[in-house]
């Protein structure tokens, strides 16, 4: 059972927060500091700093009265010494986040159009199971590989590098694939980079650990010992010694 009384002086004490909040917001400071820049100026209160374009066609001066309206934490106006020097309305606001939205796809297609080729040959390098995962996106989401294909392949190709260059950890046993990946995914960035020489130098930490999920799942594949056992049937007809190519097996 709700206890309305509690319910009122949690709203209440929300509705002294919010009004504080905008007082805040909207209250006069005096301008300190001017920095001119090419097309406007960066002016700083006692409260905070903001920019003001040169559209606006005014020119703030040090100790003018300096009043900014704001729409959560987007200043959709500023008025100085009481004179409104712009304010936009809910509707100009959303339409410049739509424009923004739009450029900002607009820029991720021209990227991906850029990036398609090589893209391309990356989704091709890549083992079956890989594809197919991408594929399954693509197939799903038309938007998938402008927004996302980019830095999902990123990782799917390093998970490879990973695999194929898999290092050995004293006290796990060669053949347990997934335990090296684990320990190598617990290893500094270094660390890892000394063990693997190839692994990109672009990665983040989410990247990374992308990345090393994914070739647990691939040296954990029929795919990845069917390509270790052609690697021993290539090495046995050119390598005259059997111990090596068994050795190299479980490498």
């Amino acid at each position: 059972m709700i206890d309305k009384k509690a319910v009122d002086l949690i709203y209440g004490f929300l509705f002294e927060i919010y009004f504080l909040f905008d007082k805040i917001m909207d209250y006069n400071y005096k301008i300190k500091t001017i920095n001119e820049a090419k097309d406007g100026y960066w002016v700083t209160t006692d409260y905070s700093s903001c920019y003001l374009s040169k559209e606006y066609g005014v020119e703030p001066k040090v100790d003018d009265v300096f009043k900014t309206h704001m729409a959560g934490s987007k200043i959709r106006g500023v008025d100085i010494n009481g004179s409104s020097v712009f304010y936009k309305t809910d509707e100009e606001l959303q339409q410049e986040r739509l424009n923004k939205l739009k450029e900002i796809w607009e820029r991720k297609k021209a990227t991906f159009l850029e990036e398609k080729d090589g893209l391309d040959a990356s989704f091709n390098s890549l083992p079956k199971a890989f594809q197919e995962s991408i594929q399954k996106k693509r197939d799903a989401d038309p938007n998938y590989r402008i927004n996302n294909e980019a830095i999902e392949m990123f990782c799917y190709k390093e998970a490879v590098e990973i695999a194929n260059n898999l290092p050995k950890f004293k006290g796990i046993p060669n053949y347990d694939l997934k335990a090296r990946v684990e320990k190598f995914q617990s290893l500094s960035f270094n660390e890892q980079k000394k063990l693997v020489p190839s692994l990109s130098d672009g990665h983040s930490g989410g990247t990374l650990g992308t990345a090393c999920a994914l070739a647990s799942d691939y040296v954990s594949s029929s795919e990845f010992a069917a390509k270790k056992i052609q690697n021993v049937k290539n090495d046995m007809n050119n390598d005259n010694s059997f111990i090596s190519k068994v050795k190299r097996f479980f490498n």
